[in-house]
């Protein structure tokens, strides 16, 4: 017959309570939410930096995957949305009242707000001129060559 208390018996001691399980957690993902614009960036060009670029675009496209997708109200055409500047210029020409833009404009802020946040969350923007320095360096070092660009 089989003792129903030898698994408690074999328990290891040394495991940690759900307590101080959480208290690891929680000390783990302070250090990762921490993690911001501020922190040591890779050097220019190494893999690591186009790495954390991509790792940066994954995370982006997931984190503003919502706003983009969103906003049914804001769609113009088939791959055409109406932003900030587009309600402007069409009330610059008359293509669009007044009362119609307003809550559109509210609608395309809070969008392009939520698709800035994100960007400026995974530092995508610094991660990418650091991962393709040696392209910016190259397109410089052409203009200068041209003498069109004199």
């Amino acid at each position: 017959m089989r003792n129903p208390f030898a698994r408690l018996a074999r328990a290891d001691v040394a495991r940690p309570s759900l307590r101080e399980r959480a208290a690891t957690l929680k000390a783990s993902a302070s250090r990762v939410i921490r993690r911001g614009p501020k922190d040591a960036l890779p050097e220019a060009g190494s893999e690591e930096a186009i790495a954390l670029f991509h790792a940066a675009i994954t995370e982006t496209d997931r984190l503003s995957r919502d706003a983009v997708h969103s906003y049914p109200e804001l769609r113009r055409g088939t791959m055409e949305w109406w932003t900030c500047h587009t309600l402007r210029m069409a009330l610059e020409t008359g293509e669009i009242a007044p009362a119609e833009a307003a809550p559109l404009y509210r609608l395309a802020a809070k969008r392009e707000h939520c698709i800035r946040a994100a960007a400026l969350a995974t530092d995508v923007g610094a991660l990418q001129i650091l991962a393709y320095a040696a392209d910016y360096s190259r397109i410089a070092a052409t203009r200068e060559a041209e003498p069109a660009h004199r």
